[in-house]
């Protein structure tokens, strides 16, 4: 998928980065009732940086990414955003969700309205854009996740990846300084993956900062700078991504590699079995 979607802003070594944290976590908890499901979290995270919450089914990961936009309010512990904490308030919370946009597991488009205008719709309520520039931003968007052909359909009639594009759309005409991403290729194809991964590679090469739960072992090496493995709602380890995939630590995260791996090899040792392996070149000879 060829994407024309360009975003201004110096592409920066990761590592060369300046420290400034834009997310902050101390000492995070939730309860559900009786259920822990986040035990004392912290951590943080800097402006432009790329990091993936890894870990089994339960873990907290999705729990945490909504405490972060102040969707699921937390019990105890503090998070700030940009600088702005996070809490129950109503007027700091649209604040902070007028500069953090999310992608959910379950798209949350609007059933009644076409795709053109779902991703119009927030630019015109949230950033005051005249219709002209919505629409403009829109197509171009549309455009760069493959579904510029649909702007007139309505999202009952696309595929649960369809609509996932449409979703990624709709929060990045916001223009956001913060992704949360919520299972971003869970609902696509291995082909509309590889768009995906490409698309969220310029949008992190412009210095927004992206922070997505997956599964897929392939997506995280290639887009993440640092990975945090959560269990039981706790965070176990985290570190730069090579360490972590290749070195883990804590036996639970090697123990969970060892699994999902088995089902997501790694490219780099795989090769052909990998589905994130680089495409074969037709015209090579094998030695």
């Amino acid at each position: 998928m060829e994407s024309e979607l360009r975003l201004e802003g110096e592409v920066l070594d990761p590592w060369d980065r300046p420290h400034t944290p834009v997310i902050e976590c101390r000492d995070v908890s939730k309860w559900y009732g009786s259920f822990q499901a986040l035990d004392n979290v912290s951590f943080s995270i800097d402006s432009g940086e790329v990091v993936v919450f890894l870990g089994p089914s339960g873990a907290g990961k999705s729990t945490l990414l909504r405490c972060i936009n102040g969707l699921d309010v937390h019990t105890s512990g503090h998070i700030s955003v940009l600088g702005m904490t996070v809490w129950n308030d109503r007027y700091q919370l649209e604040k902070i969700r007028q500069r953090v946009g999310m992608v959910f597991q379950e798209f949350n488009l609007f059933p009644q309205l076409t795709v053109e205008t779902n991703v119009v719709i927030a630019q015109r309520v949230v950033l005051r854009r005249t219709k002209e520039e919505a629409l403009e931003r829109a197509h171009a968007l549309l455009d760069a996740v493959g579904m510029g052909g649909f702007g007139e359909r309505y999202p009952k009639t696309l595929s649960g990846g369809e609509q996932q594009r449409v979703a990624i759309a709709r929060m990045l005409a916001t223009e956001p300084d913060i992704v949360l991403m919520d299972e971003p290729t869970s609902s696509v194809d291995p082909e509309l993956t590889r768009g995906i991964v490409d698309l969220m590679k310029v949008i992190s090469e412009s210095g927004v900062t992206v922070v997505a739960v997956t599964h897929e072992i392939g997506f995280a090496r290639e887009m993440a700078d640092r990975v945090f493995f959560f269990e039981n709602g706790r965070l176990l380890e985290e570190g730069r991504t090579s360490e972590v995939l290749n070195r883990p630590a804590h036996k639970s995260t090697r123990r969970f590699l060892a699994d999902i791996e088995s089902f997501w090899p790694n490219p780099e040792t795989d090769g052909d079995r990998s589905p994130w392996a680089p495409p074969k070149d037709p015209t090579h000879e094998p030695d």
